[in-house]
């Protein structure tokens, strides 16, 4: 479980922003540099590799382009991120992802639970970077005592 949750940590999500690429880390303070989203509640949500089982590159593409769909369908606009895995976790794939700009998260939590996601990445304004992770039975990740990781 440690493992897991330190793997998220350490990982470096790239979202793609009509104003250039931007780097964002669990417990980072997103600077308003330009950025839009410094201002904004938002989130990052993936659909590859449902509860942490590594899933082929074409099977992760395909879970994106349905998710993005979703989101689409459900309103939502969404911005193209990236997960890439930190040193400790060099053998995990590049997660395909969408930051989704709202302040409404019920939805996009169940979305992630239909996915079969652990957790998602949240901020907001004037705040640090979050994990939210997903409770529930079978996820394997228990209550931690963090500043940065929220439990939904």
């Amino acid at each position: 479980m440690k493992k897991l949750v330190n793997a998220y940590l350490n990982t470096d999500y790239r979202v793609h922003l009509p104003s250039g690429w931007l780097s964002l880390k669990v417990g980072q303070t997103v600077v308003p540099t330009g950025s839009f989203i410094a201002t904004q509640e938002w989130l990052i949500i993936t659909a590859c590799n449902p509860a942490s089982k590594q899933l082929k590159n074409t099977h992760n593409f395909a879970r994106h382009c349905l998710l993005s769909r979703h989101l689409s369908k459900a309103g939502f606009s969404a911005y193209p991120s990236f997960a890439v895995a930190g040193n400790r976790q060099p053998q995990w794939p590049v997660e395909y992802g969408c930051l989704v700009v709202s302040d409404r998260w019920l939805p996009l939590f169940l979305l992630a639970r239909r996915f079969k996601q652990y957790a998602v990445i949240t901020c907001r304004p004037d705040d640090a970077v979050h994990l939210c992770i997903m409770r529930a039975q079978s996820s394997p990740i228990k209550m931690i005592n963090h500043p940065y990781i929220d439990f939904v």
